[in-house]
């Protein structure tokens, strides 16, 4: 799938293979794999695994092509593979980086079985320890990162210092030391150290015309460190990524906002999205707490029932609506005492005032 990562840091923005993403913004696209995904990635990766270790692997070549054809369609449904997978490299590049193309990139899982071309059998199994690699660092990745990001929304002020802060942190806290060094299995562990290199190339600016910038240009072989790359600097960006309290998938904020909802849509309601419903739940539990908004959404309730059940008129339910309002918004202004409140917004004494009289 690729033999060397390499990528461009300028800014708050990486540039993998001609393509501009915001930092953090692949990271967060990986850690948005289900755990229903990974279970199967692991399925197929624990397969694969006792087919390598076979005493005569080349004997059972046939299946490990069928098992990675099955895992490739998986990595490409995320942007960091897509993008690897798309363009060629950018030309000032070393001519040693390359991307392994002897796979079709067909996202079919039945193609993927049956229109692989590889040189040998070597590179069957090559391949095959690559896809098995790539499993083992999505999972120490988003496995530490998860953990991670749980602290983030503990934060009173986001940005850039108090993000170190908090990484700093977590780091040294004896439950992350024990995740590192004593994982559930050694090839999943979270590496500390990360063999890259990096060498700085002037370069023009895309979105500016006649203007340079010296940017950082990476070379990384393994997953989890390019991923530890686009978040670390995303956090040094003052870029965050957080979880959706509404649909519990990951989004990134490029300003520190207390944001909890993502503006993803809602599955089956296309106009409406997370942060839609993240306002009207704040609004609800505002109400629940609030015993002026309780009552006057109780008053509310009650005449739009009347007018339901034809009880009252059209233009008796609007000023009966508007005369709560109006009492709803002086009791919150003039801090009226709860028990005015509850008897002004009585239907029987709302009505009375209003001279509404129910059929």
């Amino acid at each position: 799938m690729f033999d060397m990562i390499s990528c461009y840091v300028s800014g708050d923005k990486i540039e993998v293979n001609g393509q501009t993403f915001l930092l953090g913004e692949l990271s967060e696209d990986i850690l948005n794999i289900s755990r229903d995904e990974f279970l199967k990635m692991g399925a197929l990766c624990e397969k694969l695994e006792e087919l390598r270790n076979r005493p005569y692997p080349t004997s059972r070549l046939f299946e490990i092509r069928v098992e990675t054809g099955l895992l490739r369609p998986m990595f490409m449904k995320r942007k960091l593979f897509q993008t690897l997978a798309a363009n060629p490299s950018p030309p000032e590049i070393d001519a040693s980086v390359f991307l392994d193309d002897t796979l079709d990139e067909e996202d079919d899982t039945e193609q993927t079985q049956t229109d692989y071309h590889f040189d040998d059998d070597q590179n069957i199994l090559d391949t095959a320890t690559k896809y098995m690699e790539i499993v083992h660092d999505i999972f120490a990745f988003n496995n530490t990162m998860f953990n991670f990001i749980d602290r983030l929304k503990r934060l009173e002020k986001l940005d850039a210092e108090h993000y170190a802060t908090a990484f700093y942190e977590f780091l040294r806290d004896p439950i992350t030391i024990d995740m590192f060094y004593t994982p559930d299995r050694e090839e999943r562990i979270f590496l500390t150290r990360d063999p890259l290199t990096v060498e700085y190339v002037p370069r023009e600016i895309s979105d500016k015309p006649g203007a340079h910038a010296i940017y950082e240009c990476y070379h990384i072989k393994r997953l989890q460190s390019f991923l530890k790359l686009d978040f670390y600097r995303a956090l040094m960006a003052g870029h965050i990524i957080r979880r959706c309290k509404n649909c519990k998938q990951f989004f990134l904020l490029t300003n520190g906002f207390h944001t909890e909802y993502c503006d993803r849509p809602i599955p089956g309601r296309p106009h409406r999205n997370c942060r839609n419903q993240g306002a009207k739940n704040l609004a609800k539990e505002t109400a629940r707490n609030n015993p002026v908004l309780r009552r006057y959404h109780k008053i509310y309730n009650y005449v739009n029932s009347d007018y339901n059940r034809g009880k009252i008129t059209k233009d008796e339910l609007n000023r009966a609506r508007d005369a709560a309002r109006d009492i709803r918004d002086e009791a919150i202004s003039k801090g009226w005492p709860d028990a005015k409140v509850e008897e002004l917004l009585r239907a029987d004494a709302l009505y009375a005032a209003l001279g509404v009289k129910r059929k």
